[in-house]
């Protein structure tokens, strides 16, 4: 079971919040999307449908596409418009796709539709599914707080979680600084500081830690087969060289550096005998590059020259972005394919049993008039 993460900084969370595109920062401060959550009224309209992009008509017969799957004819399909509020990472579960925004967390039906409001939310950072349930830190008034007094209400951060199917959300006041990042099925694993994190097992009981090597700037993390995969800076070594993977047992154990003296990377992926990331370049200017290696660091390959902001890997396929266009090339080396152009900077993708989805813009500025919407695409069987 592999799961991928974009860029994060040390202390916020998938993404969400922590994760980044090379060279530029995905989450914007609490402040940032409090104003964002104003400028949209924090509401949870969107419009549907609508032309997401242009589909290369050579790919129609590849093994990456085949519309049929989805709907005949098929090409990337707008299925939410976000009326210009942040989006996060999303997951895919069922027939859904779970993506946390602004002022919600709402599942979009992958064949299209209106979307469902699970819970309503304050700035929440990327939805972590574990055993029906949606885990997520967000904010909370701070209890005992007067909203008359005629002063902005004071938050704090917290943990929570709701069903997938909605209700009310559960706080964990015990982690309310935690952040869930990835989840292995059984546990959750959650950042609080930049030195590491923790385990925890849901519902109760206390986090076990899991401390890295001290100095390091976590900018993505995955769990694959009993590790924990971490692409890091080490903050030690100046310069545009100090990149890392490394990795430690899931349930604890030793860190291990695996893949060092890199470019710095982020947006990792993995499948049953590789790990992929995206790396940028060790100078001011260049090219960045997309690698893969064996899941112990050995064998490392290039796979695509240029600058990648979002990975995601199935069935011998890695899927990439690099802004304006998502690609796919062989995890074995090739010619990379495009499936989708035009885009505006398309990141956060993410797979289902047959759709590739993502966010297009993934950031938000104040100059840019463009709303983030939530993109799908049919792709074949795996």
């Amino acid at each position: 079971m592999s799961i991928t993460g974009e860029r994060m900084s040390g202390s916020r969370s998938a993404e969400d919040t922590t994760f980044m595109s090379p060279k530029v920062r995905l989450t914007l401060s609490v402040l940032v999307r409090i104003l964002l959550c104003v400028a949209a009224a924090c509401g949870t309209s969107g419009r549907e449908g609508g032309d997401a992009g242009n589909i290369d008509e050579s790919e129609a017969g590849s093994s990456d596409v085949v519309a049929s799957v989805c709907e005949a004819g098929a090409g990337p399909r707008t299925l939410y418009d976000f009326g210009g509020m942040q989006a996060t990472q999303p997951a895919i579960v069922g027939d859904e796709v779970i993506v946390a925004a602004t002022s919600s967390i709402m599942a979009v039906p992958s064949s299209g539709g209106p979307p469902r409001i699970v819970t309503d939310a304050i700035s929440p950072t990327s939805a972590v599914v574990l055993g029906g349930s949606v885990f997520y830190q967000g904010l909370e008034n701070v209890p005992g707080s007067d909203p008359d007094a005629g002063v902005p209400v004071p938050s704090e951060t917290q943990l929570f979680s709701v069903g997938l199917a909605g209700g009310t959300p559960e706080a964990f006041p015990a982690l309310k600084h935690f952040t869930p990042r990835v989840t292995d099925g059984t546990a959750l694993y959650l950042s609080y500081d930049p030195t590491g994190f923790d385990r925890w097992v849901p519902p109760s009981g206390a986090p076990t830690a899991l401390p890295l090597d001290t100095n390091l700037l976590i900018d993505g993390v995955l769990i694959q087969g009993n590790f924990l995969y971490v692409a890091a800076q080490d903050i030690k070594s100046a310069g545009f060289s100090n990149g890392l993977i490394g990795r430690m047992p899931k349930s604890g154990g030793a860190f291990e550096r695996i893949v060092s003296g890199i470019g710095h990377p982020s947006n990792l992926a993995a499948d049953a005998t590789s790990f992929y990331w995206a790396e940028d370049p060790q100078a001011i200017t260049g090219n960045g590059k997309l690698v893969r290696s064996a899941l112990d660091g050995s064998g490392i390959t290039m796979l695509y020259s240029g600058t990648v902001f979002s990975v995601a890997v199935r069935a011998g396929r890695v899927f990439f972005s690099w802004g304006t266009e998502i690609d796919s090339v062989a995890s074995v080396g090739g010619s990379a394919k495009p499936l989708a152009t035009g885009l505006k900077n398309a990141g956060f993708l993410t797979l289902g049993d047959n759709t590739l989805s993502w966010v297009d813009p993934v950031q938000l500025s104040f100059s840019s008039t463009a709303s983030p919407v939530l993109v799908s695409l049919c792709l074949s069987p795996p």
